[in-house]
C-alpha cells in the first residue's frame, strides 16, 4: 500500500471508527456535567459524586455499554494516531528546520496516544468495575486525571504540529487540527465545558476535512501520468 493509500485509509478508519463509537456509547443523564457527552464528562470525573449516575446496582446496564464502548476504543488510537503521523510524515525530512522538528515533535506525540489511550481505557474499566462492587470509586478516580490529561496532551501536540505544518496547504484541515488543539489545551487549563465543546466540533471538523484531503490527494496520484 503506498502512502496515498494508507492515509486515505487511516482518514477512512478513523471517521469511521469514531461514528461507531458515538453510536456504542451510552448517554447517561448527569454524567456529562456539560461536557457535551456522556464519556467525555466521565473522562473528566475526579470525584464519587461525578459518576454517581453509573454507581450501584440500577446502573448495571449502563456500565455495561461504557464497557463495551471502552473495549471497542482500545483500537481507535491506532486509527487516529496513525493518521496523525501519516499527515506529519510528509514533513519529516523538510528543509525547513521548523517544520522539519515540528513534524518530528508531533509523530512522536502522536506514537504516544496510543499507550496513553489505552490506559485511560483499562481505567475508565477498572473504574466501572469497583462501581459495580459497590465502591465509590474514589481510588480509581484519583489515577483517571493522569491518564486522561497524558493522552489528550499528546494529542494536542500532534494536532498542533499537523496545524503548523499543515495550513498553509490545507487551510481547512490545518485550521481545524489548531482548533482543537488550543480547545484541548483551554479545557486543561480552565476546565470550562465551553471548551469541550469547541474540540469536540474541531476534531469532527478534522476528521471530516481528512478523509476529503487524503482521497483529493490519491485522486490526483492517479491522475498524473
Amino acid at each position: 500500500m503506498n502512502g496515498a493509500r494508507l492515509r486515505v485509509a487511516l482518514a477512512v478508519g478513523t471517521a469511521v471508527w469514531a461514528v461507531l463509537l458515538m453510536l456504542l456509547f451510552p448517554e447517561v443523564e448527569g454524567l456529562s456535567r456539560g461536557y457535551g457527552g456522556a464519556i467525555l464528562g466521565l473522562e473528566l470525573a475526579t470525584e464519587p459524586a461525578h459518576v454517581a449516575p453509573i454507581a450501584g446496582p440500577d446502573a448495571a446496564t449502563a456500565r455495561a455499554a461504557l464497557d463495551r464502548g471502552h473495549a471497542f476504543d482500545m483500537a481507535f488510537p491506532f486509527f487516529y494516531g496513525g493518521l496523525l503521523c501519516a499527515l506529519l510524515w510528509p514533513f519529516g525530512h523538510a528543509s525547513t528546520p521548523l517544520h522539519r522538528w515540528t513534524a518530528r515533535t508531533g509523530m512522536a506525540a502522536a506514537l504516544l496516544t496510543i499507550p496513553t489511550d489505552i490506559r485511560e481505557n483499562l481505567v475508565l474499566l477498572d473504574l466501572t468495575s469497583e462501581l459495580g462492587r459497590g465502591g465509590s470509586g474514589a481510588d480509581v478516580l484519583a489515577a483517571l486525571p493522569l491518564a486522561t490529561w497524558s493522552k489528550w496532551a499528546c494529542l494536542a501536540v500532534a494536532l498542533g504540529a499537523v496545524g503548523v505544518t499543515g495550513i498553509r496547504e490545507h487551510r481547512v484541515l490545518g485550521g481545524a487540527a489548531l482548533l482543537a488543539a488550543a480547545s484541548i489545551a483551554l479545557l486543561g487549563i480552565t476546565g470550562a465545558p465551553a471548551f469541550s465543546v469547541a474540540m469536540s466540533l474541531g476534531l469532527v471538523a478534522f476528521y471530516a476535512s481528512a478523509v476529503a484531503v487524503t482521497l483529493r490527494a490519491l485522486i490526483r496520484t492517479r491522475a498524473t501520468p
